[in-house]
C-alpha cells in the first residue's frame, strides 16, 4: 500500500510539473504590450462603428433556453415534498427589427428592437416595425426610446442581456484609458488565424446591461478580443461579467462576432452568445443572429438602402 500510495504522489507531482510547464509560457505572455498595430486598428474600428451604427438598421432573431422557476404554490407528498424544485427549462424565440440610439445627446450607445414575432406568431409586419424602429431611434424624445426598452422586457425573457453588439465601441479613442490590454496569444476564429489580446475594464461606466426580473444590473467587463493575424480586424470579443446577490455567485459570459460587408466601412455583429451562471450551473443561454442590415436615411421622409448585407465573409 505504501508503494502504492508513493506512486499515486509521484504521478501527481508530474501532473503538477507538466501543467506549470504549459503555463509558463503563457503566463508570460500576459505581460506582453498589444502591438502598436494592433491597438491603433482596434481603435480605428471602433471609431467607424460609432459614426456608422446609428445610421443602419437590421433583423435580429434570438433564440432563448433558460431555467424558469417553479409555481409558487405546487401539492408535492412523499420524498418529492422535501427535496427543492429546481424549475423546468423555457424556450422563446423573438424576431425584431435592430438598431442603435442613444437615449441622451452624445450618451452611451444602446440597442433598440422593434418585435415581429414571438415564438413564430406576428407582432407586427417586419415594414411597419422597422419603420417604427427608426422613427424610434432618430427621435429626440427619450421617453419614447424608454418606453421601446421597457416594451422589449416585456417579452419575458430570463438573464436576458443587452448591448452586446456593440461592444467594439469599449475600444474607441475616448474610452480607450478606461481599459488595460495586453497581449495573451494566437487562436483561431473560423478559417482565420487571430491574435489574442486579453483586457480589463479599470474604471468608467459599467458597459453590460443584464435583465433579472423588474432589475437591471449594470457590469464591469473582462475579456479577450481575437483580432485577424493578416492585418488585426476585429473578428471576436468575449466579455466575462461576475457578481454577488445573497447566496447566490451570478456569472455572465457574452461573446460576439464581428463581420465587414463589402458596402459598408465599419464592423456590424454577425451572432452574439451569452451564457448566464448561477454557482456555476447554466441558467440561461442566448443566441442571437443578424441578417439584412441597410442603411436609412430620413432628411424628409424615411427612406431605406435596396441592398442588404449579413454575415458572409470578412473583407
Amino acid at each position: 500500500m505504501h508503494r502504492n500510495c508513493s506512486n499515486t504522489a509521484k504521478i501527481a507531482l508530474m501532473k503538477a510539473f507538466a501543467f506549470l510547464a504549459a503555463a509558463l509560457p503563457v503566463l508570460g505572455m500576459q505581460l506582453e504590450p498589444v502591438p502598436p498595430r494592433a491597438l491603433q486598428r482596434l481603435l480605428e474600428e471602433a471609431d467607424r462603428f460609432a459614426e456608422g451604427a446609428l445610421r443602419v438598421v437590421g433583423t435580429e432573431v434570438l433564440e432563448q433556453r433558460a431555467i424558469v422557476a417553479p409555481p409558487r404554490f405546487r401539492l408535492r407528498v412523499g420524498a418529492a415534498a422535501a427535496t427543492p424544485s429546481k424549475g423546468r427549462w423555457q424556450t422563446k424565440q423573438l424576431v425584431s427589427e435592430y438598431g442603435y440610439s442613444t437615449l441622451k445627446p452624445g450618451g452611451p450607445l444602446h440597442e433598440f428592437r422593434q418585435v415581429v414575432s414571438v415564438d413564430g406568431k406576428p407582432v407586427a409586419r417586419a415594414e411597419e416595425a422597422r419603420v417604427a424602429l427608426v422613427k424610434g431611434i432618430s427621435s429626440d424624445d427619450d421617453r419614447y426610446k424608454q418606453r421601446m426598452l421597457r416594451d422589449f422586457e416585456r417579452y419575458g425573457l430570463v438573464g436576458g442581456a443587452t448591448d452586446f453588439g456593440q461592444l467594439i465601441l469599449l475600444f474607441a479613442s475616448s474610452r480607450r484609458e478606461r481599459y488595460d490590454l495586453r497581449f495573451t496569444g494566437t487562436g483561431r476564429v473560423g478559417p482565420d488565424r487571430a491574435v489574442v489580446l486579453s483586457f480589463r475594464q479599470k474604471d468608467g461606466e459599467e458597459s453590460l446591461t443584464i435583465f433579472e426580473g423588474r432589475s437591471a444590473h449594470r457590469q464591469r467587463l473582462n475579456g479577450s478580443i481575437w483580432l485577424r493575424a493578416d492585418d488585426y480586424l476585429p473578428l471576436k470579443i468575449q466579455v466575462i461579467s461576475e457578481r454577488t446577490n445573497k447566496d447566490r455567485i451570478i456569472r455572465d459570459v457574452g461573446t460576439v462576432e464581428y463581420f465587414k460587408p463589402s458596402r459598408q466601412e465599419f464592423l456590424l455583429p454577425a451572432s452574439v452568445l451569452h451564457q448566464q451562471f448561477v454557482n456555476g450551473e447554466m441558467t440561461a443561454e442566448n443566441r442571437f443572429r443578424y441578417t439584412g442590415f441597410r442603411r436609412f436615411s430620413t432628411d424628409s421622409e424615411i427612406r431605406f438602402d435596396t441592398d442588404s448585407d449579413s454575415p458572409q465573409q470578412n473583407q
